[in-house]
């Protein structure tokens, strides 16, 4: 399993690493996939102003960074959307 770490600063710029997937985002919300699970970041004003899949690498920065919520690492963000998607097809 590749290292996950996060340091954020005076709750206005977070650098991330383990990231996977980009999920969603807006000013409000940005959702990523890490390799320790599902990250909800809440803010205000909030942009990624670096993005590297490939490195794994993820900075973010914003008026106010309010939340970090990790999900259980086995709900994929790639898993629900499918399973949303699913329910409406049928």
């Amino acid at each position: 399993m590749a290292e996950h770490s996060l340091t954020l600063t005076n709750c206005q710029s977070l650098s991330l690493t383990g990231v996977t997937n980009v999920g969603s985002f807006d000013d409000n919300q940005i959702v990523l996939d890490t390799v320790q699970g599902p990250l909800f970041l809440r803010g205000e004003n909030l942009h990624i102003t670096q993005l590297n899949l490939e490195q794994g690498i993820v900075s973010v920065e914003g008026n106010k960074i309010t939340s970090l919520e990790y999900r259980p690492q086995h709900q994929r963000l790639k898993d629900k959307s499918r399973r949303v998607f699913d329910r409406l097809l049928r």
